[in-house]
């Protein structure tokens, strides 16, 4: 079985699918970095996608925490959008 295949596998045993699924990623505290976290999870949910974003700057107010929301389709959907979310320039953590 591959690593892949393995976090399906995982994915599938501990979320009901399609479902509720957060996704969070810290990067720097720009309006452009929040706009491409929101909009990886849209590319991957779809055009009727209703995400719940939240945000929270760090103390130093150089980073932020984008936390959204969304319905996905299935665990493959999932690692998409784990997959656009580290491509994003100046991420540093993915959760």
């Amino acid at each position: 079985m591959s690593d892949r295949e393995t976090i399906l596998e995982k994915l599938r045993a501990v979320h009901d699918f399609p479902g509720k699924f957060l996704f969070k990623a810290i990067g720097p505290n720009t309006e452009a970095f929040i706009a491409q976290v929101v909009q990886s999870v849209i590319n991957v949910a779809g055009p009727h996608s209703a995400p719940n974003i939240d945000t929270r700057v760090s103390a130093h107010g150089n980073h932020v925490s984008v936390t959204v929301t969304d319905t996905m389709e299935s665990a493959d959907k999932v690692l998409e959008v784990y997959a656009l979310l580290q491509g994003i320039e100046g991420v540093t953590h993915v959760l």
